[in-house]
């Protein structure tokens, strides 16, 4: 694949980063008014699946080789997002279980870093 990104991969790029701002505009309007303190132990926890996506993203690209056919990079393509969105959602999930808002930011920061990193242009 060479110049203009498929169109396929911009769609499920945007349809995954659209999910990953919607679910955190859902997870802010039902925060819970009387959010308890976090467990330090919860925030490095919270670093987990941002370490594990990182890891993850960094092997599948790695294993891409260059020239690979369409269906091989549009798979890991998809592949790399699904993991820094389910970083994301992660978070999120445990930040409203816990109360604690401080921590997500980091595998927020982390999935948004890596959706931009491995954009729709960087497989095409």
């Amino acid at each position: 694949m060479s110049g203009r990104p498929d169109p396929t991969l911009r769609i499920i790029h945007a349809a995954i980063v659209g999910g990953v701002l919607l679910f955190t505009g859902v997870a802010v309007a039902l925060k819970p008014s009387d959010a308890g303190t976090t467990p330090g132990w919860v925030t490095w926890l919270w670093l987990a699946p941002a370490a594990l996506a990182v890891f993850l993203a960094g092997f599948v690209r790695g294993r891409l080789p260059r020239g690979a056919d369409a269906g091989k990079v549009r798979s890991s393509a998809i592949t790399i997002w699904a993991v820094a969105e389910g970083a994301a959602l992660c978070g999120l999930a445990m930040a409203l279980v816990t109360g604690g808002w401080a921590a997500v930011l980091g595998p927020a920061i982390v999935s948004l870093g890596l959706l931009a990193y491995h954009g729709p242009s960087s497989f095409g």
